[in-house]
């Protein structure tokens, strides 16, 4: 009778803790739609910007992590011109903060995947510098990830094997070590 009652009890502590799982409150300021428009803006209004002209006008007052902040968004908005199309969008939404992932197709024909992360609050994250936190990738397909990962996959076997040929040139050494304690004792 009693480990009928243990396993009953584990059951509905189970169950009960399965359901407490769904009781976690999402955060109000995480609407998809709100944010995918606020990255649109973001995106937007970052592309109209011109940074090479703030940094020829307020050079002499930006300190170097600002001036290599706003020299770096200057190359950026140079080699990507400018935004033409959204190809997609992903989030990635926690309790705390969301991360909003956007394709875009440039002027150039590249593709760029810009990543904006919201605060808890629903507003753009600040770095200690106050610069947004904003991401710039490369967009890549999935053969040029599998071509990428193929390599590292045949450059970590090749160390892998290299460290096994010098352990077994080294065991080979032991038995030269032991020839010369011989003459030696000799």
């Amino acid at each position: 009778m009693k480990k009928k009652l243990a396993l009953l009890f584990c059951m509905l502590s189970c169950i009960l803790m399965l359901a407490g799982c769904s009781l976690v409150k999402e955060n109000e300021n995480f609407d998809k739609k709100t944010l995918e428009s606020q990255t649109d803006e973001f995106v937007a209004s970052w592309f109209s910007a011109d940074f090479q002209g703030t940094i020829d006008a307020y050079k002499d007052q930006m300190d170097e992590t600002t001036l290599a902040q706003y020299q770096e968004f200057a190359a950026l908005k140079e080699r990507y011109v400018n935004v033409t199309e959204k190809v997609g969008t992903t989030f990635t939404i926690t309790q705390e903060s969301a991360t909003v992932n956007e394709t875009w197709k440039c002027e150039n024909g590249e593709k760029v995947v810009i990543s904006l992360t919201f605060d808890e609050t629903g507003a753009i994250q600040v770095d200690e510098t106050g610069m947004y936190t904003m991401k710039f990738d490369e967009y890549k397909t999935m053969g040029q990830k599998m071509q990428k990962a193929g390599l590292n996959t045949i450059m970590c076997m090749a160390i892998v094997f290299a460290v096994l040929i010098f352990i077994s040139l080294l065991i080979r050494c032991f038995g030269f070590l032991s020839i010369f304690e011989k003459k030696s004792a000799d």
